[in-house]
């Protein structure tokens, strides 16, 4: 994958995470993760793949309503992309 594209499918990532509903969530990060796509940073061992980050990050919206995410610096340079985000303080 070129830099280019592996930056925005980073980016279309990141902006799937903070959508509030439910279908379109599902939709866009249909969109951007592999079907055998396995998450492993999730609490509880959870690795059941794409369903899981869905479910994870429908109980974040509960909890954090107004979550905002911001990429301060994204490098890709003949390896996956990088990055750097910071939660709003």
């Amino acid at each position: 994958m070129q830099m280019t594209n592996q930056k925005d499918l980073y980016r279309r990532y990141i902006s799937a995470l903070v959508i509030k509903d439910g279908e379109a969530l599902d939709q866009a990060l249909d969109q951007v993760l592999a079907a055998d796509f396995i998450a492993h940073d999730l609490p509880g061992g959870q690795v059941d793949g794409r369903s899981a980050r869905k479910a994870f990050r429908r109980q974040v919206h509960i909890g954090f309503p107004d979550q905002t995410l911001t990429i301060e610096d994204l490098i890709a340079e003949d390896a996956p992309a990088n990055r750097r985000r910071d939660a709003p303080r």
